[in-house]
């Protein structure tokens, strides 16, 4: 419900300018740092996220949550307009 001041880093592919890394972190409490981690995915040809890691530190403690992401596919539809 407030502004918060953030810091943000990108890790990019220098050869072809893919992401392959960003971490979004900030000193507030709580004190807090979301890391995504991209690979690729042969069937789609192209990077997708593979695993998001959540960390928030307070003076009660610390709590950390790990996503992982797998099976992506790709969906289609189709549409066609009758008068």
């Amino acid at each position: 419900g407030k502004n918060r001041r953030t810091a943000g880093r990108v890790w990019v592919e220098p050869e072809g300018g893919e992401v392959l890394r960003t971490e979004l972190s900030w000193e507030d409490p709580p004190q807090s740092a979301i890391v995504v981690e991209y690979g690729r995915d042969e069937g789609l040809g192209a990077r997708v996220p593979r695993a998001m890691t959540e960390r928030y530190r307070s003076d009660r403690g610390t709590v950390t949550g790990r996503a992982t992401y797998t099976n992506y596919r790709r969906f289609q539809t189709a549409a066609r307009v009758v008068d």
